[in-house]
This record gives C-alpha cells, sequence and structure tokens, in this order.
C-alpha cells in the first residue's frame, strides 16, 4: 500500500483493545461546581424542621437546576448536539437523551424529577412528600458525582493499543485519537492490522481523509489522516472515548 489512495476505509478493529495513555485539559472549576451550589440549598431546604409544600416544591426546582446546570455545561464542553449530528443519530434527541446513549446517565429518575418540577412551577402544585424530596437529594448527588470526571477535565486525544502481541516482524498495533469538538470528525494515526484497512468503501467503516501515504510493514499498516465524516462507525470512537480512565468493567453501549 506504499501508493495508497487519499481516503481510505477503516474498520473499528478497536473495540476490544487498551487504553494506554490519554491528554486532557482543565475545565474551569467554578463551572463545574455551579451544579453543586444548587445541590447544596436544596440538600439544606430538604433538611429544614419547617416544611411546607413551598419549601418541598423549592427543592425540586433547585434539585432539577442542579441536574440543568450540570446538563449545560456537559453540552457546551462536548458539543454534544453536534456528536449526534456527526454520528447520524435518527430525530433530534436532547441532551439528556445523548448522555444516555453514550452511557453516561440512567435517566428515569432524572425524567421524573423533570416532570414533578415542571407541576411545581408551571402549575403551582405536585410537590411530592418529604421522603421523595430526600430521595431525589440522594439521586441528583449521585449523577454529579457520576459525571464529575466529565467536567473536572475533558480528555483531548487518547490511545489504544492492541493487548494482542502482533505477529513477529509487524509493529504492535494502536491507535491515537485526538478529538476536535467543533465536528467531532477526530485525527488519527497508527499501526493498524491489514485487514481493517481498505482502500474501497466498507459499510460500517471510517472514512479516512490521509496526511500522507499509508506504508505497510509485514501485516500492518500506517494510517494518519482525519475522519472525513461520521455515521454509525463514529460511535466506535466516541464509545471508547468516554470510557477512558473509567474503571474495568464499565458498561459500553455497542
Amino acid at each position: 500500500m506504499e501508493d495508497a489512495e487519499e481516503v481510505l476505509w477503516i474498520v473499528p478493529c478497536w473495540r476490544d483493545w487498551e487504553d494506554c495513555g490519554f491528554g486532557s485539559s482543565q475545565v474551569d472549576p467554578a463551572l463545574a461546581g455551579r451544579a453543586y451550589q444548587h445541590w447544596h440549598l436544596a440538600d439544606e431546604l430538604s433538611r429544614s424542621k419547617n416544611q411546607n409544600e413551598i419549601t418541598r416544591g423549592t427543592v425540586v426546582q433547585k434539585l432539577w437546576n442542579a441536574v440543568d446546570a450540570r446538563v449545560r455545561l456537559l453540552n457546551d464542553e462536548y458539543r454534544l448536539r453536534q456528536l449526534s449530528r456527526a454520528a447520524a443519530w435518527p430525530g433530534r434527541p436532547d441532551t439528556l437523551a445523548i448522555l444516555t446513549q453514550l452511557g453516561l446517565v440512567r435517566p428515569s429518575a432524572l425524567r421524573q424529577l423533570k416532570d414533578i418540577r415542571n407541576s411545581v412551577e408551571h402549575q403551582d402544585r405536585g410537590a411530592p412528600a418529604i421522603e421523595t424530596c430526600r430521595s431525589f437529594v440522594d439521586t441528583v448527588w449521585y449523577f454529579l458525582r457520576s459525571t464529575d470526571i466529565f467536567v473536572g477535565s475533558r480528555i483531548t486525544d487518547f490511545e489504544l493499543e492492541d493487548p494482542w502481541a502482533s505477529d513477529e516482524g509487524e509493529p504492535n498495533h494502536f491507535v491515537s485519537f485526538a478529538l476536535d469538538f467543533q465536528s467531532w470528525l477526530p485525527h488519527i494515526d497508527g499501526w493498524l492490522p491489514a485487514a481493517a484497512v481498505s482502500p474501497t468503501k466498507l459499510e460500517a467503516a471510517l472514512s479516512i481523509k490521509l496526511d500522507e501515504p499509508a506504508q505497510s510493514q509485514g501485516g500492518a499498516v500506517w494510517v494518519r489522516g482525519t475522519v472525513r465524516d461520521g455515521g454509525t462507525a463514529l460511535e466506535a470512537v466516541t464509545h471508547k472515548y468516554f470510557l477512558v480512565n473509567l474503571p474495568d468493567g464499565t458498561r459500553q453501549i455497542e
């Protein structure tokens, strides 16, 4: 493949590969901490001895403010709507649906909280019992803690390595991605198995515009370029991205 075409297609061969490094940038701590300001007020009100429907309604409103602040920050930092378009997900999913698709949240309790908040705010009724309010206080705390890792810093590039030894006489298989959050079309480079690389279009493969000609060594191919378009194959990158630096066993949506 010394005289490779300008464009190659790559089958996502890295689904079972292991993390082997990443770079990151810090997120403004004031932005990351905003949600907790709402949460702390809700927690304080939920513990007040002078409970009434207005107090309980305020707890619900402040809890939803905490969720909304965190969801908005995630959307802004990761350009989640652009990711949804790049991955060609059908319809116009809201940010919470996108986070669910990525495996970052479990949404049922949060959507229930939103429904209650809408009744409280728009109809001035529906404040739940204090026990329910306190349960939602815990739920929102877990939501914030589970997403802290994504708003404390933002991973900008990451590398995956084939855990199984490559054949003798060829480089170890690895791939690195540098993220462009404006387009969600990452830059890619690495030594990939030749079976995963094609000069002709393949279904469920990433289309790569090459920066330099691809090179072969044994059964491996060196590729460096930028993903040209998204589609479902891009999910194999984004799902790996949102698992970087997380514990083994974290659920991945395929």
